[in-house]
């Protein structure tokens, strides 16, 4: 059975010009998510050992509802 994935959406702006840089949305499994946000953080020049405070913020984006 394939792992249960979930949507994100994505926005990294540049704080410096104030403009969006990506702006995307994903179907990621949690080991995705988890290895995505590593990625981002570590090219942001966060040091490893405080990543898992940043990935507990990061939640599914809500349900779209069904008409």
């Amino acid at each position: 059975m394939p792992e249960k994935t979930h949507r994100y959406s994505i926005k990294i702006t540049d704080l410096d010009r104030g403009e969006d840089v990506i702006f995307t949305a994903v179907d990621w499994t949690a080991k995705e998510k988890k290895a995505a946000v590593a990625q981002v953080l570590r090219l942001a020049g966060v040091p490893d050992g405080a990543g898992q405070d940043f990935v507990d913020l990061i939640a599914p984006s809500k349900p779209r509802s069904r008409n």
